[in-house]
C-alpha cells in the first residue's frame, strides 16, 4: 500500500469518521491492513474463532468446532483440542464436604459425609443404625491403626470408642500405642499392659499417686482402707498390728510361737522348752514335740551258774532293744536312765530245781540296795524247772539312779543254772 496522507482535520474527526475514512482507503487500495500497520491482514473471521499468531507478525484464524475443547500450544502453533477428563459431578453437594470419585473412570465425582470447615475442623457423621463410623491408617487391613465409634445394636447411640491396632507380625509389642509429649516418651501400651517410662508417674490433680517404685506419699498418709489382694511386693512400713490382721512382730527365731495376750490385744513370741520326759526339736519352719519313751529289754539266753544262798546279779547280756543306750549289757548289767520319771520295770528268772522244797527268788535292786522282792518259788519235785518274776513302778532321778536284777536259791549242796530277762520303759514324769 502506498503512503497515505491524512487529511488536516483528522484530529477533529470522531472514531466513526476515522473508521469510514480508513475503510474507503482500503477499498480504494484493493487490499487489507497488515499487522505491521496495526491491522490483522485478514478479511474475514468465522463466528467463535479466535486469532492467534502462529508465525511471526502473522495472525491466523483458529476456528472452533463443536464439543468441549481446550486451547493448546504445540511448538508455537495454537489450536483447539478435545478436552480429556471431562469430570462430571452431582447437581448439588454439601457445603465443605470432601469430593470423592464415583467408580473408577476418573470422570465422575460425588458428595460425601466428611466435611472440612473453614477453620479446618474435620467431621465424619454416620446417622444410620449400626453405622459405626471408623478411621483406618496404615498399609493394609493387617497393618493398621483402627479408630471406631461403636453404636449400640440397631441404634445410633454411642456405646464406646474402639482404639485398635492390627499387625501381622508375631513379634512382641508390635502395634503398641506410644504417647509422646514434647518429644519425650511418657508411656507405652503394649502386649504387657501400660508401661510408664523411667522417671514418670501417675498423678491426680497434679499430685503423684503412683511411680515405678512406690505409692505417692499422699496415698500412704491418706485414709486408704482397701487395696484388694496384694500378691507381690515388699512391705516397708511399720509392723502391722493385730487389730489390722497382722502380728505386730518383725523377726523370729526357729521354733518360736505366737501366744495371744489379752492385755493390749497383742501377740507375744514364745519358745517351747523341753520338760521332764518331753523333748522339743526346733527346726527351720518346724517344731517336733515328743515324749521321751526310753525303753530297753535284755535277756540271759545262756545258763548262768548261781551259788546257793548267795544273792547274785543276773547278767542279761543279750539286748533285744535299748532306745537310748541306757542299759549296760557288758560290764555292770544295769539300767541307768538319764531322763527323770517313772519307769515300769519287769524281770523274771528260771532255774532247774533238783531237790524237794528248794526255794528260788529274784530281786530288783536300786542303787545297789534291795528295792522289792519277787514272789518265791518252792520246788515240788526233783528236776522241775522253777520260774519267778516281778513287776514294779520305780521313780528315777535321771542322773545317778540305776537298777539291777539279783537271783538267789537255797539248794542244799550245789549251784543252780539260771536264765532270765530284764526290761523297762518310761511311763511319764
Amino acid at each position: 500500500m502506498a503512503n497515505l496522507t491524512l487529511p488536516p482535520n483528522v484530529k477533529d474527526m470522531d472514531s466513526r469518521a476515522v473508521r469510514g475514512y480508513l475503510e474507503s482507503l482500503r477499498a480504494n487500495a484493493g487490499g487489507t491492513i497488515s499487522v505491521s500497520s496495526g491491522g490483522t491482514g485478514l478479511t474475514s473471521v468465522a463466528t467463535g474463532s479466535i486469532l492467534a499468531a502462529n508465525a511471526t507478525n502473522v495472525l491466523s484464524v483458529v476456528t472452533s468446532t463443536s464439543g468441549t475443547k481446550v486451547l493448546t500450544n504445540t511448538a508455537g502453533a495454537v489450536s483447539w483440542a478435545t478436552a480429556a477428563g471431562d469430570v462430571a459431578g452431582p447437581a448439588s453437594s454439601t457445603d465443605n464436604a470432601i469430593v470423592r470419585f464415583d467408580s473408577t473412570t476418573g470422570k465422575l465425582i460425588q458428595n460425601s459425609g466428611i466435611t472440612i470447615s473453614d477453620t479446618s475442623d474435620i467431621t465424619a457423621y454416620d446417622a444410620t443404625n449400626d453405622g459405626n463410623p471408623e478411621y483406618r491408617l496404615g498399609a493394609t487391613d493387617a497393618e493398621e491403626l483402627h479408630i471406631q465409634a461403636v453404636y449400640d445394636s440397631a441404634a445410633q447411640t454411642l456405646n464406646y470408642v474402639l482404639f485398635q491396632t492390627d499387625v501381622a507380625s508375631v513379634a512382641a509389642n508390635k502395634g503398641m500405642f506410644r504417647f509422646n509429649v514434647d518429644g519425650t516418651n511418657i508411656l507405652d501400651i503394649d502386649d504387657g499392659g501400660i508401661n510408664l517410662n523411667s522417671g514418670r508417674d501417675i498423678q491426680i490433680n497434679n499430685v503423684t499417686v503412683l511411680s515405678s517404685a512406690e505409692l505417692g506419699v499422699n496415698i500412704l498418709d491418706s485414709s486408704l482402707t482397701s487395696v484388694g489382694t496384694l500378691v507381690l511386693g515388699t512391705w516397708n512400713a511399720d509392723a502391722i498390728g493385730v487389730v489390722y490382721g497382722g502380728t505386730g512382730q518383725t523377726t523370729y527365731t526357729n521354733g518360736q510361737l505366737l501366744i495371744g495376750n489379752t492385755t493390749g490385744n497383742t501377740l507375744a513370741k514364745a519358745t517351747l522348752t523341753a520338760g521332764a520326759g518331753v523333748s522339743v526339736t526346733n527346726g527351720g519352719g518346724s517344731i517336733t514335740v515328743g515324749l521321751d519313751s526310753t525303753a530297753f529289754s535284755a535277756t540271759r539266753s545262756t545258763v548262768q551258774s548261781v551259788p546257793r544262798i548267795t544273792a547274785t546279779k543276773l547278767q542279761c547280756a543279750t539286748e533285744v532293744f535299748d532306745t537310748d543306750a541306757y542299759y549296760d549289757n557288758v560290764t555292770n548289767y544295769r539300767f541307768t536312765p538319764l531322763v527323770a520319771g517313772k519307769y515300769q520295770i519287769n524281770w523274771g528268772a528260771s532255774g532247774a530245781m533238783t531237790t524237794l522244797a528248794t526255794l528260788m527268788e529274784a530281786y530288783l535292786y536300786k542303787n545297789g540296795a534291795l528295792d522289792t522282792t519277787s514272789s518265791r518259788f518252792y520246788g515240788a519235785a526233783s528236776g522241775l524247772n522253777g520260774f519267778v518274776s516281778g513287776s514294779q513302778l520305780v521313780d528315777m532321778n535321771g542322773t545317778t539312779d540305776y537298777l539291777e536284777i539279783f537271783v538267789q536259791h537255797d539248794h542244799a549242796t550245789s549251784n543252780i543254772d539260771f536264765t532270765g530277762y530284764f526290761s523297762g520303759f518310761r511311763t511319764g514324769p
